[in-house]
C-alpha cells in the first residue's frame, strides 16, 4: 500500500513481527555483511521502475506509474544515512488515450542503526500530491517523523524481508492523518539463477483527525504475487495484486479497492 497515495514499505506494528521472527528464525537468518570500519561515502544505488494497469471503472484511474531511487550517502559502521526520491504519475482516460491526471512526489532521509534484530532507522518522510493538466492553487502535502524497521531473513532457497514503521505528522495541508503505521513482508523463492517466485503484503493504518473530516482511522493493504527475472545488470518482475487504496484521489477522501497487473525493472 503506498503511503496516503501511493503509496511504495516503519516500526510500531512491526515490533510483535521482529519478536517472532527472531525467535523462530534466528539460525536461519543470512549473516549481514561486514559492516565498514571507517566512514565511506555514496556505498549503494538502486532504482527502481514500475507500471501498473488498473482494474477500475473510473476513468481518472487507468495507469500507475511509480519511479524511484535510494542513494546510501554515508555508511558509518553502526548504520548508514539514505536519501529516497520517488515520482508517482496516474493517468487517466478523462481527456485523451493517456491523461496525467495526478503526480506525487515522495523525499526521505533516514539515519540508521544496525543491530543483531534489524535495522533501524530515523526517519523524516515528505509526500505531496499534485494535479496534472489541472488547476490547483493550494497545498496537498505532509511531513512525518519516526521510525522504520527492516529484517532479513534467509531459509534455503527462501529469501524474506520484514518491515514495519511508525511515523508521526508534524505538518500537513489540506489532510486529516495524524500517524501512518504499517508493517509488511517481502518473500522471494528462487526456482534457479535466473528465475524466482515473488510475493508480498502490506498492511497500513493511517489515523486521522476526526475534527477535520469526522471519518475513521483509515485502512489500507496490497497484497502481490509474480516471477522476478533474473539478469547481470538488472531484474524484471511481473505481477498481478490486490490493493485499498486509502484517498486515492487528491480530492477524493475515501478508499479504493482494485486488482492490478504490472512490470517492475530494478537494478541489481
Amino acid at each position: 500500500m503506498r503511503r496516503g497515495t501511493p503509496s511504495r514499505t516503519k516500526a510500531l506494528l512491526t515490533l510483535p513481527l521482529l519478536a517472532i521472527a527472531g525467535a523462530g528464525l534466528a539460525q536461519a537468518q543470512e549473516a549481514p555483511a561486514a559492516a565498514p570500519r571507517r566512514l565511506q561515502l555514496l556505498t549503494d544505488f538502486d532504482i527502481h521502475l514500475s507500471i501498473e494497469q488498473v482494474g477500475s471503472d473510473d476513468s481518472k484511474f487507468v495507469w500507475d506509474a511509480d519511479y524511484g531511487a535510494d542513494l546510501d550517502l554515508l555508511d558509518y559502521g553502526l548504520g548508514r544515512v539514505t536519501f529516497l526520491a520517488e515520482y508517482e504519475a496516474i493517468l487517466g482516460e478523462e481527456l485523451r488515450r493517456f491523461d496525467p491526471n495526478q503526480g506525487n512526489y515522495t523525499l526521505d532521509i533516514s539515519s540508521s542503526v544496525r543491530t543483531d534484530a534489524a535495522e533501524v532507522a530515523f526517519v523524516f518522510h515528505h509526500l505531496s500530491r499534485h494535479l496534472s493538466d489541472r488547476r490547483k492553487t493550494f497545498p496537498i502535502d505532509w511531513n512525518m517523523v519516526g521510525v522504520h524497521a527492516i529484517r532479513p531473513v534467509t531459509i534455503g532457497s527462501t529469501w524474506l524481508e520484514l518491515r514495519g514503521r511508525a511515523l508521526w505528522n508534524v505538518k500537513r495541508s489540506f489532510v486529516d492523518y495524524r500517524a501512518d503505521y504499517g508493517a509488511g513482508v517481502q518473500v522471494r523463492h528462487r526456482v534457479d539463477s535466473h528465475v524466482s517466485v515473488i510475493g508480498a503484503g502490506e498492511l497500513t493504518l493511517m489515523p486521522v483527525d476526526r475534527a477535520v473530516l469526522d471519518r475513521p482511522t483509515q485502512v489500507g493493504a496490497r497484497l502481490e504475487a509474480g516471477v522476478r527475472l533474473d539478469g547481470p545488470g538488472a531484474a524484471a518482475e511481473l505481477f498481478v495484486a490486490y490493493e485499498r487504496r486509502i484517498d486515492a484521489g487528491p480530492f477524493d477522501v475515501r478508499p479504493r479497492t482494485w486488482g492490478l497487473v504490472g512490470l517492475r525493472l530494478l537494478s541489481r
